[in-house]
């Protein structure tokens, strides 16, 4: 039924290695922010300073 959408939208570019991380590393922090609203001050200043920091890394980076 709704195959003629998938067929009208043109085919998305191939991201490189390293869109890839970015885009993974931009989820996470994001995350992270979100999930440090319902967490205590201090613990969230000390998320933001790892995300600001770029400590917090996506799950499953297997980059050394």
């Amino acid at each position: 039924m709704f195959g003629w959408f998938r067929r009208s939208r043109p085919p998305t570019p191939a991201l490189s290695l390293d869109q890839l991380v970015a885009r993974g590393r931009a989820l996470n922090a994001d995350f992270a922010r979100r999930r440090s609203a319902a967490l205590s001050p201090e613990r969230r200043r000390h998320i933001r300073r790892l995300i600001d920091e770029g400590f917090i890394r996506p799950r499953g980076g297997t980059e050394e």
